[in-house]
C-alpha cells in the first residue's frame, strides 16, 4: 500500500510541476511575441507573475522587433521553468529516499 500511495504523490508533483511548465510556457509565447492583453494573455500573467518574479532581472530581457509587435525574449522565464522542474525532481527524488524505494 506505501509503494502505490507514493507513485500516486510522486505522479501528483509531476502533474502539478507539467501544468506549471506549460503555464510558464505559455507566459515564454506571449511576451517573445507582443501578444496584446486579451483576457486569456491577461489570465495567464496574473497567474504567473509570482512565479516567474524571483528570476527577474538575472538578465536582461532581450526586445525582438517584429514588423506589427514588439516582444520579449525573456530569460527569467526559462530559468524559472529549468528550476522548477529541478525543484519536482527533487522533491519526487526526496520521497523516493524517505519511503526507502530503490
Amino acid at each position: 500500500m506505501i509503494n502505490k500511495s507514493v507513485f500516486t504523490i510522486e505522479k501528483v508533483v509531476y502533474f502539478l510541476c507539467g501544468l506549471l511548465e506549460v503555464l510558464l510556457a505559455f507566459r515564454f509565447i506571449f511576451r517573445l511575441t507582443g501578444a496584446g492583453q486579451a483576457g486569456f494573455v491577461t489570465f495567464i500573467y496574473s497567474v504567473t507573475d509570482g512565479l516567474s518574479a524571483p528570476f527577474n532581472y538575472i538578465f536582461k530581457t532581450q526586445v525582438v522587433q517584429g514588423n506589427i509587435n514588439t516582444g520579449f525574449f525573456d530569460y527569467s522565464i526559462l530559468i524559472a521553468m529549468v528550476v522548477y522542474a529541478l525543484i519536482a525532481w527533487g522533491i519526487v527524488k526526496l520521497i523516493d529516499i524517505i519511503s526507502g524505494k530503490r
